[in-house]
């Protein structure tokens, strides 16, 4: 062992107050709420995970160890009746990055069946949305997660395809009046007379070219 306990102490206390933190800016979504109950503020959240980050990031280097994983906090959904699913899948995600998978795992089952029953909406969510996201996960965990994108891709591919409005391609009909009357500004003469060879000059090729 490289460090003392004291550093050990020193920090840990650190880290276990900007974790805890983090963890009671999103209980609302970790417990199915749709409507937040201590903590609202996306932008709040964030600033919370980035203290937890710095301080775990000292941790490490204190202790010369590297027990936490350097990522930054995923992206928040939007804030909308879309995206309620995908809001608690970012939170759980984010409790399991502060506390580890055995921690955040527990809420894992719930959401997944969740978003399942919901693929007609999730199904069409980018592939960077947080109902999406299986980076972090491991072993059955992770199995459940790329079953729900499988879901997702055979829902997608159940559902015909809408046929393109093709515009059809018609030839103007032109006015029996109008074509005699351009045949007589060309040529010169009336539509029906006739030619020096005896035919309607719009039948003879010799006088009607």
């Amino acid at each position: 062992m490289s460090y003392s306990v004291e550093t050990f102490n020193r920090y840990k206390e650190l880290c276990d107050k900007s974790r805890s933190a983090v963890s009671r800016e999103i209980q609302y979504l970790l417990n199915g709420d749709t409507q937040p109950k201590y903590g609202e503020n996306d932008a709040k959240l964030k600033s919370l995970y980035n203290e937890w980050r710095a301080d775990a990031r000292a941790m490490d280097a204190a202790c010369e160890k590297y027990w936490h994983i350097d990522a930054a906090m995923i992206v928040m959904p939007p804030n909308d009746a879309k995206h309620l699913l995908c809001r608690r899948m970012a939170a759980i995600n984010i409790e399991r990055e502060v506390y580890g998978e055995f921690v955040g795992q527990k809420f894992l089952p719930n959401i997944v069946a969740d978003i399942r029953a919901d693929l007609a909406n999730s199904a069409t969510h980018p592939e960077s949305c947080a109902c999406n996201y299986t980076a972090g996960w491991t072993y059955n965990n992770l199995n459940m997660l790329n079953d729900l994108k499988q879901a997702k891709i055979d829902y997608k591919a159940s559902k015909p395809s809408k046929p393109s409005k093709s515009i059809p391609l018609t030839t103007p009909l032109l006015d029996d009046d109008f074509v005699k009357g351009l045949f007589k500004s060309v040529q010169g003469v009336e539509y029906d007379s006739k030619c020096p060879h005896g035919l309607p000059f719009y039948a003879c090729m010799s006088c009607s070219h």
